[in-house]
């Protein structure tokens, strides 16, 4: 869906829709819609109610409800703006105000991992079909889930179909993991300030994570993420020949270039961790 498998955007959508809806079950037009926004406005939210159009809701909001949001911070790149989870103190202002999320808010980073592993593919599903889509895409899902509904025949008893698609779900929260920490511990800025100056910010609200190049396989190439953000029609394969040149333009303009450890879960930990507390001493929480 980034257009560069055959360069061509009708091919690359049909590859999309048979990867997308049928091979993940997933949305693939929505994922779309959500990541072009994330790719432009890299963690970045706005006061400004002119703007909250479909970045925060899906229809369009009313106007009068738009007038009523005047001033409170709204996600633009709704991609990294999760319903159970603040990375960056920003956003807890972004949240609804009911009691659910006072009550998880002050526990998410002991949340994080197991809801990534034990829920992250249910949550995926319910984000991106939540507000319907295209007929192509309903018909994609629909074959997905025939064929997950004949292979559950095949399975001798019902333990053995639970215990197949329980760890089917908890390893793709692998890649639900890759997807978010590349962001995770990065501020979050004005959408009109993160515009500004594209290069910059997208060094400093991304970061990669360190891996030897033989497992770049299982984070989809994803790892190495800088290079991706700026470069995200260059195919991932090159990414490992780019670095070298993007770390030393870094360097020589004064931006960051940050690496996260092989196991990035205590940092993001950490930055869970530090949010709650920081929300919580200015009263937010």
């Amino acid at each position: 869906m980034h257009t560069n498998v055959t360069y061509n955007r009708t091919l690359d959508w049909w590859i999309g829709w048979i990867f997308g809806p049928i091979g993940l079950g997933i949305n693939a037009e929505w994922w779309k819609w959500e990541h072009d926004l994330h790719h432009a406005l890299t963690n970045s939210y706005t006061t400004a109610p002119e703007s909250h159009s479909r970045t925060g809701q899906w229809p369009y909001p009313s106007p009068e409800k738009s007038k009523s949001s005047l001033g409170k911070p709204f996600a633009v790149d709704v991609q990294l703006k999760e319903d159970v989870w603040a990375q960056s103190l920003e956003l807890v202002g972004v949240f609804p105000n009911d009691d659910m999320v006072k009550l998880l808010l002050p526990y998410q980073h002991w949340l994080f991992v197991p809801l990534v592993f034990l829920m992250g593919r249910v949550g995926v599903l319910v984000i991106c079909w939540r507000h319907g889509g295209s007929p192509m895409q309903l018909l994609g899902f629909a074959i997905h889930l025939s064929m997950c509904y004949y292979l559950s025949t095949l399975f001798p008893t019902f333990w053995h179909g639970f215990l197949f698609w329980f760890t089917a779900f908890f390893f793709e929260g692998i890649l639900h993991l890759q997807l978010m920490i590349n962001h995770y511990c990065n501020q979050w800025e004005l959408a009109e300030a993160a515009g500004q100056d594209f290069v910059r910010w997208q060094c400093h609200a991304t970061h990669n994570v360190a891996s030897p190049a033989f497992l770049d396989w299982t984070h989809v190439g994803l790892n190495i993420h800088i290079e991706h953000h700026l470069f995200p029609k260059v195919s991932r394969t090159h990414f490992r020949e780019i670095k070298p040149k993007v770390k030393a333009f870094c360097k020589k303009h004064g931006l960051p270039y940050r690496t996260l450890p092989t196991n990035p879960i205590p940092t993001i930990f950490k930055r869970l961790r530090n949010v709650v507390q920081m929300a919580t001493s200015k009263g937010l929480l």
